[in-house]
């Protein structure tokens, strides 16, 4: 689900959202690897790198959501190019 327009005003704040629940998903599920292998292989602290980890898929995912969408102009090119592709389609003789 999005929420909001990409580029608005918001964007930013639901960037820095999707690190902070990332952060904390991420955080979580280290946190249970922590009580489940750290013992085991006599490390702990493992919470902090998938708490790390959500930070930046989470900063990614949204970024991507947020960002990567063509410019007006590029929009354009492309609908230019598929319309003289379909044109072209059109305008040949049936074999």
């Amino acid at each position: 689900m999005k929420i909001g327009e990409p580029g608005d005003k918001l964007s930013l704040a639901r960037v820095f959202a999707a690190m902070l629940a990332g952060g904390v998903l991420l955080g979580l599920v280290g946190y249970i690897f922590d009580l489940a292998i750290g013992p085991l292989i006599a490390m702990s602290g493992w919470w902090t790198v998938f708490a790390t980890g959500g930070v930046i898929l989470g900063a990614m995912i949204q970024v991507i959501r947020e960002f990567a969408v063509p410019a007006p102009a590029e929009r354009e090119a492309v609908a230019r190019a598929l319309r003289a592709r379909e044109e072209a389609a059109a305008s040949e003789p049936d074999a």
